[in-house]
């Protein structure tokens, strides 16, 4: 109808007071808002600019989604420290980390991660996500074992038991438990032996034909007689002349020892 309210306001001319009024636009979300919305949802820090600068929202809002890293201020991508802590405080941030292809970065980041969870595989997962050529750098494949004291790393890369022998050799001196992925190299004594020495357990990982070597078995059981004779061969674990063979010397020497520690303690 004509005298609606509605059709008064069309009939308004254009210079009306009526016909300037715009609707205001929506207030800026305060810090408290921006952080309650990142906590909801972490990627909605990709619509909140004026916020992506901000540490403690970018933290709540990589704890909530991990890659809501990407959307962070490129300061704070470009901040390797920074980065290498949402790293550590959620793994999967790595995906989306600039650095995968430097090789002082991908240690940094991911040997923390192996080492604080030895027995889990999803560390391991982000492997993938590192340049192809940092893994098959050999360097950078020995430095990432000796560092995280783990043999993970090679299943993604060329090392594998196609190796030289020389590779094996430094592998299992970083990581004794190495020898389970050069089984070419498992009957190997220098190598089994480097293994051995850097990690009791390796020993089960040597060729049965070692593993049932008495000579051999005996040589190691210096070592650390509990572990070497657990993983020697049963036929020599139930051998009753093996074992004192074995451990007689150790005892005889343990025995001189204490000896000598009295009498240089009772001369001093």
């Amino acid at each position: 109808p004509r005298n609606s309210p509605l059709s008064q306001l069309r009939m308004r001319p254009r210079n009306s007071p009526l016909s300037r009024v715009r609707l205001s636009p929506d207030p800026p979300l305060t810090r408290d808002d921006a952080l309650k919305a990142v906590k909801a949802r972490g990627d909605a820090l990709k619509d909140l600019p004026s916020w992506s600068a901000d540490k403690e929202i970018v933290r709540a809002a990589v704890g909530n989604a991990p890659s809501a890293l990407q959307y962070a201020a490129p300061e704070l991508r470009r901040n390797r420290n920074f980065v290498l802590e949402m790293i550590q405080w959620k793994s999967d941030a790595f995906r989306v980390a600039k650095w995968k292809a430097d090789r002082d970065f991908v240690l940094d980041a991911m040997v923390p991660l192996i080492r604080a969870n030895p027995e889990s595989f999803h560390p391991y997962a982000l492997i993938e996500d590192v340049s192809p050529q940092l893994l098959q750098d050999n360097e950078f494949v020995y430095a990432f074992i000796e560092r995280a004291g783990d043999t993970g790393i090679l299943v993604y890369t060329k090392e594998r038991s196609s190796q030289e022998r020389g590779d094996a050799l430094r592998a299992v001196r970083q990581a004794g438990n190495a020898l389970k992925d050069f089984p070419r190299w498992s009957a190997d004594q220098e190598i089994v032996r480097a293994a051995v020495e850097n990690r009791h357990s390796a020993l089960q990982y040597a060729a049965p034909a070692l593993r049932k070597n008495a000579d051999f078995v005996r040589s190691l059981v210096e070592l650390e007689p509990s572990v070497v004779l657990q993983f020697a061969d049963l036929s020599l674990r139930d051998d009753p002349d093996f074992v004192l063979d074995a451990l007689v010397p150790l005892i005889h020497k343990v025995w001189w020892d204490g000896i000598l520690y009295r009498a240089i303690k009772n001369s001093s």
